[in-house]
């Protein structure tokens, strides 16, 4: 198939787009992606709210795949697929976009074979990360696994990598692409791959917990491929608030300044002043940091007010070196990136 796209785009780019828009779904439906998944997918493919309607459910997320319940907007494309159907929205919009006749078609063929072929534990498992879910049926669900009363957690994978087998999976479309998300009430200690291990709670927490695993998943990697949220502490609120902006939005203040001091190299060294407030912070004083860097602690000392006037604080206070820290793992965070 990559080779196809690529041959076909070479002769017609739309064709090779199209059969991208198709590959994409027949991954997720390979990958026994559920119903919400497929639909959020085609939102976020789109860039534009999609809906699907299927056995009286109809659902609805818009490009940053959030669940939509409000008024509809102008319908651009759609599609049937026996008493199924799907649609894609588009605000003050009138005519689609170049690939909606497909992206709409291909969405409500998988998401009508998901849900023909869902297996009881998948449902269950994707109805209790689903917090806009109706609690009744929530609850349920959890009885069905045998959850309640339990402290569960969600892991966090790649579906490329091999199923971690610690509880019931489904895979979940997200705004970083497709990851999987497993159930589980005994996480893996020592995972060969990127894993993220969510917060432990209630089966009502687990909507929570699957946030809190992208952001572990997004932090792990070589030589740390297991990441716990827990592990952030109170820094994961302002994780969490972080990977919930907008797309382009700007980065906080105190990790914009930290931006500052990776672009603030000095004249006599390659080093950045990131580098060596990085050292100082790690190592508590001036000449650990210098002999750490491996530089005079005068150098080290020289650079220290440029560096915090760019911070506005002192990192080597208690409350600037949290304030430090957080920043650090914002920035992190921001620019992580999963293959």
């Amino acid at each position: 198939m990559h080779q196809l796209v690529g041959r076909l785009a070479a002769v017609d780019p739309q064709a090779g787009e199209s059969l991208k828009v198709i590959e994409f779904f027949d991954t997720l439906t390979t990958g026994q992606a559920g119903v919400p998944a497929i639909v959020r997918a085609g939102a976020v493919l789109s860039g534009a709210t999609a809906g699907v309607a299927l056995d009286g459910r109809v659902l609805r997320f818009d490009p940053e795949g959030r669940a939509q319940g409000g008024p509809t907007a102008p319908v651009v494309a759609a599609h049937e697929v026996g008493d199924a159907s799907g649609w894609l929205e588009r605000e003050g919009e009138g005519e689609p976009h170049a690939n909606d006749a497909i992206i709409v078609e291909r969405m409500t063929l998988a998401a009508t074979t998901a849900h023909a072929r869902r297996q009881p534990a998948t449902a269950s498992a994707e109805l209790l990360l689903d917090e806009h879910a109706d609690p009744e049926a929530r609850a349920r669900a959890a009885g069905a696994l045998r959850l309640t009363g339990a402290s569960v957690a969600v892991v966090a994978t790649l579906p490329t990598d091999p199923d971690p087998g610690c509880g019931p999976a489904v895979i979940v479309a997200t705004r970083y692409g497709v990851l999987r998300a497993s159930l589980t009430v005994d996480p893996p200690a020592s995972p060969a791959h990127p894993t993220g291990v969510g917060v432990a709670g209630g089966w009502e927490t687990l909507p929570r917990s699957w946030r809190s695993a992208v952001v572990a998943l997004r932090l792990s990697g070589s030589p740390r491929p297991l990441f716990r949220a827990q592990d952030l502490g109170v820094v994961l609120d302002a994780a969490l608030a972080a990977d919930a902006a907008a797309p382009g939005a700007p980065p906080h203040p105190d990790v914009a300044a930290l931006l500052a001091l990776r672009d603030d190299h000095a004249r006599d060294d390659r080093r950045d002043l990131l580098t060596t407030m990085d050292a100082l912070v790690e190592h508590g004083s001036v000449r650990a940091a210098a002999v750490a860097l491996g530089m005079h602690h005068s150098t080290v000392q020289a650079r220290l007010p440029r560096a915090l006037d760019r911070l506005g604080y002192d990192p080597r206070s208690t409350l600037g070196r949290m304030r430090y820290t957080a920043a650090r793992q914002l920035l992190a965070l921001r620019e992580s990136r999963l293959p």
